[in-house]
Parts: C-alpha cells; structure tokens; sequence
C-alpha cells in the first residue's frame, strides 16, 4: 500500500511540476524535462518518510526470506548426519 501511494505522488508530482512549467511558457517536451528534475528534487525531501517505510519493509522481508533459507539449510545438513 506504501508503494502504490508513494508511485502516486510521484506521478503527481510530476504532472504538477510539469503543468506549471507549461503554463509558465514552456515548450512541452523542455516542460516535462524541467518536471521531470523538479519533481525528483521534491520528491527526494517530500516523500523521504515513505521512501524509508518501503526499504525497512523490502529489508524485513529479505531478513524473512534468509532466515528460512538458513532454517532449510540447517534442516538438510542435519537429516545428512
């Protein structure tokens, strides 16, 4: 759900930065250019707490996902001995 919502405003972030740069004068492909590089500079300050709640939830389950590797791994070498 973090994800969906953090991809949303990114989205957003774009069309804005780059509608206003339209309404500003500029051509549209130098306008979505401008948007482009503005709405990742206020993305990376504005949307950091979700960026942080996605990468500890992409990290939790990889810790998951290695743990249960090692478990079976474990299990394997001692059904060996």
């Amino acid at each position: 759900m973090v994800l969906l919502r953090y991809t949303m405003m990114r989205i957003l972030l774009f069309a804005g930065c780059t509608a206003a740069f339209v309404l500003l004068g500029l051509d549209v492909l130098w306008a979505a250019v401008a948007g482009a590089l503005a709405s990742m500079v206020i993305a990376y300050f504005l949307l950091r707490p979700d960026r942080d709640r996605i990468a500890a939830g992409l990290e939790h389950s990889v810790e998951e996902r290695m743990a249960r590797r090692r478990d079976q791994v474990d299990s394997e070498r001692a059904a060996e001995d």
